[in-house]
């Protein structure tokens, strides 16, 4: 009777065991299927790439590597897609050798062309986010680039945090989305500025209390 109670004692320990374990194993392929699907939505990916996946976590925050592969190994084309488990895409980056055999000569378009251009890509890949960013004016191109690489910081009650943004890549001859990257961090609180005092009077108060003093 002993060794009934225990075996089963043991089959209710194991069930508890295995159940949140399949659970959780659940949640991840529903959050995959929903990563692919967004991920498809969002960039041209053609259906006859190489498809494989990973998983990470990164502050607690389940992260989905997704990279496709075309099957020429000469003309080869990689994408890469990061998108977390809430469907935020994170990073993207195109690859394809044949960009990079190109003759280098003047760009097709210029920064500002490509501004507008990047600023299209990311209101369709993150639809409300541009009104949250500013674009970082400062800027040095060279000429070897295939790309122009441009710079967005947030701003949050009209101040801005540089910490968090988003950069990108617009190829230079065909506009074409070749990265993407954002870095936003969540649950920050930000104070609001009224009462704020203005640059003048920070810098002016740095000088008083702060500044050289001269000493014999």
């Amino acid at each position: 009777m002993k060794r009934k109670v225990a075996l089963l004692l043991s089959l209710i320990f194991m069930l508890t065991m295995l159940l949140p374990l399949q659970s959780y194993a659940a949640e991840m392929d529903r959050e995959l299927e929903n990563a692919i699907r967004t991920a498809k939505t969002k960039f041209t990916i053609p259906e006859d790439y190489k498809f494989t996946s990973s998983i990470y976590t990164s502050q607690s925050k389940k992260i989905y590597e997704l990279q496709w592969r075309s099957r020429d190994t000469i003309d080869g084309v990689n994408i890469n897609v990061s998108v977390d488990g809430n469907g935020t895409i994170l990073y993207y980056y195109r690859y394809s050798s044949e960009d990079y055999r190109r003759e280098r000569r003047l760009p097709e378009l210029s920064r500002e062309e490509a501004k507008v251009r990047a600023d299209e890509y990311i209101e369709h890949i993150a639809p409300g986010l541009l009104q949250d960013l500013k674009y970082q004016e400062e800027y040095q191109d060279n000429v070897m680039d295939i790309n122009y690489y441009l710079r967005y910081y947030r701003v949050e009650n009209g101040v801005p945090y540089y910490n968090d943004g988003v950069s990108i890549g617009i190829n230079r001859d065909t506009g074409e989305l070749q990265s993407y990257s954002l870095n936003w961090t969540e649950d920050l609180e930000f104070p609001s500025p009224e009462g704020a005092i203005s640059l003048e009077e920070a810098e002016k108060a740095y000088m008083d209390e702060l500044g050289l003093r001269l000493i014999y």
